[in-house]
């Protein structure tokens, strides 16, 4: 079985605005669409970031089939650098959302209340880990989750910072869902604010590793 990337997202810092869609690096060529008003922004420091408003309808979508991010094994990571820029009606917001609540797949978003969350669903059960970091609004941070058997831990600018800990079961297979990012697939759960390097890995990262990718990266946010 491949070990690797199984999403990775393009690093632009190209000085005209990029196309707008979303490119995937990894072997499977995961790429998906800009949804209604998701659009590019660039950094002081060059890099360009998914920008999405204040509408609920703005996301990125990679469709189906996209059998490799329905994650129904033991073992992955997967992390993107935010900031969100608002809080609207309370709502938790999303980096990536494959599935829906109780029913299958998988989902990953900051509570309303800051935390990282991690939400591993089935047929009228699912699982969740938090962090005990808060996201703070308008910084930004890199945000990770690795999962080992039923172990999920979360990761804050690449530090542990696990909150409380559930005991996950696999993912009830979401082969026919799109794989939504800054938003879920319901479109009602929107991120408020910027997003980029999403990556996925389809084995369980270290703690070293995941703090030698923020540190390898932190320079073109800033933190």
């Amino acid at each position: 079985m491949y070990r690797g990337l199984i999403l990775n997202e393009r690093a632009y810092t190209t000085p005209t605005t990029p196309p707008a869609s979303f490119e995937d690096r990894s072997r499977h060529g995961h790429n998906g669409t800009f949804v209604n008003h998701t659009a590019w922004v660039r950094q002081p420091s060059g890099i360009w970031v998914s920008n999405f408003d204040i509408a609920q309808d703005d996301a990125i979508q990679i469709p189906t089939p996209c059998p490799y991010l329905d994650l129904t094994y033991h073992s992955f990571t997967m992390m993107a650098w935010v900031k969100r820029t608002a809080l609207v009606g309370g709502n938790n917001m999303y980096l990536f959302g494959k599935g829906a609540f109780n029913v299958n797949g998988w989902n990953f978003y900051v509570q309303s209340t800051g935390e990282i969350y991690f939400q591993t669903c089935q047929t009228g059960a699912s699982q969740s880990t938090t962090s005990a970091s808060v996201v703070q609004l308008g910084k930004w941070c890199l945000l990770a989750i690795t999962r080992s058997g039923t172990s999920v831990l979360a990761y804050y600018n690449g530090l542990l910072s696990t909150g409380a800990a559930g005991v996950h079961a696999d993912p009830l297979s979401s082969s026919t869902v799109n794989c939504i990012i800054g938003n879920n697939t319901g479109f009602n759960r929107a991120w408020y604010g910027q997003q980029t390097l999403h990556k996925i890995y389809n084995y369980t990262l270290s703690a070293d590793q995941i703090r030698r990718i923020f540190q390898s990266e932190r320079g073109w946010f800033g933190v």
